[in-house]
């Protein structure tokens, strides 16, 4: 019984992870509570900068995904995250103010609504 909801649950799962990878994505990244840059995901390419309000955060980007490359915050939390590349997932560098998230490249719905 636990082995067959087990094999359910990697197969639901696995189900998803190939349905939103078909999906194209856009990392977009803010700095300081504000849009800093957006980066297309569907790309190959490689790249590798600083925000100008965020110096001393380095974020990656290669191939589908984007992570914190470096960071000089105390806890490193945000370089253990690893990389995101899915739709909706996001890594955060609190005590600098620096976020990712990962978004579809085309709207289609609601994404979040604030009041």
């Amino acid at each position: 019984m636990i082995v067959a909801a087990a094999a359910l649950s990697a197969a639901g799962w696995l189900a998803y992870r190939g349905y939103a990878a078909g999906k194209p994505a856009r990392a977009e990244i803010y700095a300081g509570g504000r849009l800093a840059r957006v980066l297309d995901l569907t790309d190959e390419g490689a790249l590798e900068f600083a925000l100008p309000g965020a110096p001393s955060v380095v974020i990656r980007k290669e191939g589908h995904g984007v992570w914190f490359e470096s960071s000089d915050c105390p806890d490193q939390v945000c370089v253990r995250t690893g990389v995101i590349s899915l739709p909706g997932s996001f890594a955060a560098c609190l005590p600098n103010g620096v976020m990712i998230r990962v978004a579809e490249e085309s709207g289609g719905g609601i994404d979040s609504i604030a009041r």
